[in-house]
């Protein structure tokens, strides 16, 4: 039910501390005050890892995207939740950890390849919000969120996570202009990816998942890097002017003010698990049938 933005959940994140609170923070940040972006800077920072060469490599030979994106978006959707909600720190985020741990096990996959895609989940989020939410992100806010996603660097044991916000997005950034570059694998993969995005959108929205994904990237680099064409300038435009009416409206009126975006028919609608999921089989079948074959299946959710 649509309401009127009250202020309330602004309020109570400027009494929080990013220290001490951060978790807390991050909640109220995906459940209140940026719930539908922060799932949709989570969608492109998916797709932003396929600029880096070994990336795309790795996931052209696994060939999830391209064989069954929509299976990946929702393994991938349903695992993050399930350590962050708890958290990175509670006994339950450290065992879903532990289980994408096992899975990445399977591959060799280089510490900074984890690291950029830890990155993006962060710096994605801080993106989007000042390109297209309905305010910036405090400084607060952005500290919170790289703690957070801290935690669960040092859950999945990646080494060497820069010690501030500050170093890490310079990292980042350093780490882009390095190695982000077009292979024929990062095309191919995209494609996989845009057709998992375009089965979440409405149907009106389908045809037009390329020129919408393109135009929210908002970075020519990015998109010669993935084998993607630049939208046409009205098309651009158009789409644009749609997000800052849309941001526009979300100063003044919120879907999510007294409600939890974590209890929304979005949030818990996976195309793959119409029925639910276990938690611990998610990821890929044949992987997680060589690591849990002996264990008992848990109830399903």
């Amino acid at each position: 039910m649509l309401s009127f933005r009250t202020g309330k959940h602004t309020q109570q994140l400027t009494t929080l501390d990013p220290v001490k609170d951060h978790h807390e923070m991050v909640r109220i940040m995906a459940e209140h005050e940026f719930p539908l972006d922060t799932l949709i800077a989570g969608e492109l920072a998916q797709l932003k890892t396929f600029g880096i060469p070994g990336i795309a490599r790795l996931l052209h030979q696994t060939g999830r995207y391209e064989k069954e994106s929509t299976k990946r978006l929702d393994d991938t959707k349903a695992i993050l939740r399930e350590i962050m909600q708890p958290g990175p720190d509670s006994p339950a985020g450290r065992e879903m950890a532990a289980h994408l741990n096992q899975i990445h096990g399977f591959y060799k996959i280089p510490n900074d390849e984890f690291l950029y895609t830890l990155s993006l989940f962060i710096f994605e989020t801080v993106r989007w919000n000042a390109t297209f939410g309905w305010r910036t992100m405090t400084h607060n806010e952005k500290e919170a969120l790289y703690r957070e996603f801290y935690g669960l660097g040092e859950a999945m044991n990646i080494q060497d996570i820069p010690s501030s916000y500050e170093a890490f997005e310079q990292w980042k950034i350093a780490y882009e202009q390095m190695h982000q570059a077009y292979t024929p694998e990062a095309g191919k993969v995209t494609a996989g990816i845009l057709g998992g995005l375009a089965a979440l959108l409405p149907a009106m929205f389908r045809p037009f998942t390329q020129t919408l994904v393109a135009t929210l990237i908002n970075d020519q680099q990015l998109l010669e890097a993935l084998g993607l064409k630049a939208p046409t300038v009205w098309q651009q435009r158009s789409i644009i002017g749609l997000m800052k009416t849309r941001a526009w409206l979300g100063r003044y009126c919120h879907l999510w003010e007294k409600r939890s975006f974590a209890d929304s028919r979005i949030v818990n609608h996976y195309i793959h698990y119409p029925d639910g999921y276990q938690r611990m089989r998610l990821g890929p079948k044949v992987l997680v049938d060589r690591i849990y074959a002996r264990k008992p299946l848990e109830p399903t959710n």
